[in-house]
């Protein structure tokens, strides 16, 4: 089919509703297929058809059958690298007792001291300065609730004119 033609083909097919696709070889055998939008073929279908050849049951299997083999290669793949990956995290369970090659006291000296401080991390607590103290020794164990309440009332005695009048 002409390249003229084949545009009209496809700017009818687009006014339709339609998919159009042309196959085949430029000036040789250039046709055009056209499909509902509810039905598109297949990427299988049409690598096929761009190849020259045609759709039938036994390519569909066929294509099917290659997918299928592909995954498969894939998934054998992943497994591979999984297990390499496991392999190399995984610790070795033999070594009970770990010595480092180096010695991380004189090499973080300057980090940590001469002395690791464990004794001073559990000591320590929280700086109050920030507001970190606990419940207990707080001096308000009242709720929300009643703090806001107070400060409502603390409200209305400092401003009697808001206050609603009865009636």
């Amino acid at each position: 089919m002409d390249k003229l033609f084949r545009q009209i083909v496809h700017e009818l097919s687009e006014e339709a509703g339609l998919t159009a696709l042309s196959f085949g070889q430029e000036g040789v055998e250039r046709y055009i297929m056209v499909f509902k939008k509810e039905y598109p073929p297949s990427e299988d279908e049409l690598t096929v058809l761009r190849s020259g050849e045609e759709w039938t049951a036994e390519k569909e299997k066929e294509m099917a059958a290659e997918l299928r083999e592909k995954q498969f290669v894939l998934l054998q793949r992943e497994r591979e690298k999984l297990a390499a990956l496991e392999a190399s995290t995984k610790a070795p369970k033999d070594e009970k007792n770990f010595v480092p090659v180096t010695n991380y006291r004189e090499k973080y000296q300057h980090l940590i001291g001469l002395e690791a401080a464990k004794d001073a991390a559990r000591v320590t607590q929280t700086n109050k300065q920030y507001g970190f103290v606990p419940s207990e020794n707080k001096k308000d164990h009242r709720s929300i609730e009643e703090t806001l309440n107070d400060i409502k009332r603390k409200k209305q005695k400092l401003n009697p004119e808001n206050e609603p009048k009865a009636q």
